[in-house]
């Protein structure tokens, strides 16, 4: 009988550390995960102030920024941005942020693997809110 070679052997580790690494994208594991902002609407007129939007994730495991631990597959956190701009992050389907500025607004949500890699495809979502004064 033929025995494998260091060089296989190598080679079927590498193989197997890679299946079982820290994480895998969507695209990696065939999953499809999404997010998806039930509320507020699109084009909702919402009060200056503390807005919470909610959401629906599936295919990913939302946790905690400051308590996660890694090697979950596809876990990480929301990524908030208003107009552009990240504002905050969030590993819960309540997502509180602070709209203080009258007018109109766009507020993107999407998902980000808890070392800071974008998903592949992208799992976000987004809606313009008409902002008013109280």
């Amino acid at each position: 009988m033929k025995r494998p070679s260091v060089f296989s052997l190598f080679a079927g580790l590498l193989t197997l550390s890679a299946a079982t690494g820290c994480h895998k994208d969507a695209e990696d594991t065939g999953a499809s995960a999404t997010l998806e902002i039930l509320a507020p609407l699109d084009g909702e007129q919402v009060t200056a102030g503390e807005v919470v939007f909610s959401v629906v994730v599936e295919g990913f495991n939302l946790v905690t920024p400051a308590k996660h631990e890694e090697g979950e597959a596809l876990a990480g956190w929301i990524i908030a941005a208003v107009d552009g701009t990240d504002v905050a992050t969030d590993g819960d389907t309540q997502v509180a942020l602070t709209l203080d500025t009258v007018g109109s607004h766009t507020v993107a949500l999407r998902l980000e693997l808890e070392d800071g890699d974008p998903l592949d495809p992208p799992a976000e979502d987004a809606v313009t809110l008409e902002v008013v004064a109280p």
